[in-house]
């Protein structure tokens, strides 16, 4: 008597007649079949493996703690960075005295504060700092800048703050808000509220500051929620100039050192922010074959956005094919001097 196969990967058996057992024959190779889960092969959401990132901003002289690169305040985000969920992907982290044109082309991530410690603030960037930094921004390069208090070092404390901003078009604010105040989101659906590490409502702060004007910044977190004490902003692809990338500015630099609440998954989704990223699917259309007996998924597709006012399309582990992303902020970028409003492109002149 036959027995019927255990699954896609094993050919019809025999039954033993002493035992009642089925007795299958060898696991079939190279035969197409249907995963279990069609997404079980890349359903994750970073670069290619073998991808290297140089990360870096001041050195020590010029950084003092809060140099990304070897500063004590920054060891919990430089450590997570390197070690969260980019597994393949090498970073490397340098420092410079002066950010200067050769300097910031060897960037694919540019991370200053104008802290140097808690009580004292960086040597102000010069005007050709500026300019400087402001051409790597246009030019694609990706950022996290953090101002902060207006008080905390000194009488060169908001030169400090506002050489940092002005390159993207902020200034800072003139109020100091004592003690430890919650950064409130307020847009839901920024990536930097809600990602892959998790969502949070509030994340903890110290003396933070705040900013007087914001730019083309989305800002997405303000102090107690309150829209006149912005804290943490957004720019999204195209929003400093047409080659411009991604870039995240923060009014406190303790929500960066300081692993308080949520403030973990506020840095886990900066990170996956700024790190160029892909979203790796398997798709239904690929070959899907046996080997030794075991349904394997073919290689890795991409499930691209649907359009600039969609995120990365998504897996659906049952049939395996793209689903459109969700929609991107309003405000987004896209065509020919638009922005998305509803996920939908609407021209200049239509708004």
């Amino acid at each position: 008597m036959a027995c019927a196969p255990p699954d896609q990967c094993h050919g019809v058996g025999a039954c033993d007649a002493t035992t009642g057992q089925c007795l299958y024959p060898s696991k079939n190779n190279g035969t197409t079949c249907v995963p279990t889960n069609l997404c079980a092969r890349g359903t994750t959401i970073q670069p290619a493996s073998g991808t290297t990132i140089t990360v870096g901003g001041f050195d020590a002289s010029r950084g003092g703690d809060c140099s990304f690169a070897t500063g004590s305040f920054l060891a919990n985000l430089r450590n997570q960075l390197v070690t969260a969920n980019f597994p393949g992907v090498t970073f490397v982290l340098t420092g410079a005295p002066m950010l200067t044109p050769a300097y910031l082309a060897t960037l694919d991530i540019l991370v200053i504060t104008s802290t140097s410690s808690n009580t004292s603030a960086i040597t102000p960037l010069s005007q050709a700092e500026q300019d400087a930094v402001s051409a790597f921004i246009q030019g694609g390069g990706r950022f996290l800048l953090s101002s902060d208090n207006p008080g905390f070092g000194g009488a060169n404390t908001q030169n400090a703050n506002n050489s940092i901003l002005l390159p993207v078009n902020m200034t800072a604010g003139a109020t100091t808000l004592s003690g430890n105040y919650p950064m409130q989101a307020t847009v839901a659906g920024s990536p930097l509220v809600s990602g892959r590490s998790g969502s949070w409502t509030t994340v903890d702060t110290n003396y933070p500051g705040t900013w007087l004007s914001t730019g083309s910044a989305t800002v997405v977190a303000s102090i107690n929620g309150k829209p006149s004490l912005p804290a943490l902003a957004q720019f999204n692809v195209g929003d400093l100039g047409p080659a411009s990338a991604r870039g995240v500015v923060i009014a406190d630099m303790n929500a960066l050192k300081d692993y308080g609440g949520f403030n973990i998954v506020m840095i886990d989704n900066i990170i996956d922010y700024l790190v160029p990223t892909v979203q790796q699917v398997t798709a239904a259309t690929q070959a899907n074959t046996c080997q030794s007996g075991v349904c394997v998924a073919g290689p890795a597709t991409y499930c691209p956005a649907v359009d600039a006012c969609h995120r990365a399309g998504v897996c659906d582990p049952m049939s395996g094919m793209c689903a459109p992303g969700d929609k991107a902020l309003d405000g987004t970028p896209c065509g020919d001097g638009g922005s998305c409003k509803g996920g939908v492109c609407q021209l200049r002149s239509a708004i």
